[in-house]
């Protein structure tokens, strides 16, 4: 939860060059945004997940916070 909004988060499975990738997408308010392909590994993607909850990150700021995280 955000405040009183409930805030849903997907671990999205993709594929690119033949090998599975993970994104993730967010929903809340009615709002929602999806970023794929950020990862190849599961377990970079289970930890991006967990930050993303923590902070409760919503779909409004899903993308900026993704791509800070890649560059770390």
């Amino acid at each position: 939860m955000c405040g009183a909004l409930a805030v849903r988060y997907y671990l999205l499975l993709g594929n690119t060059a033949g090998h599975p990738s993970y994104g993730i997408a967010v929903e809340a308010g009615g709002e929602g945004e999806a970023v794929l392909d950020v990862t190849v590994s599961r377990s970079q993607a289970d930890a991006l997940m967990r930050r993303l909850i923590a902070g409760s990150v919503t779909a409004v700021t899903v993308r900026d916070i993704v791509d800070d995280w890649l560059l770390e």
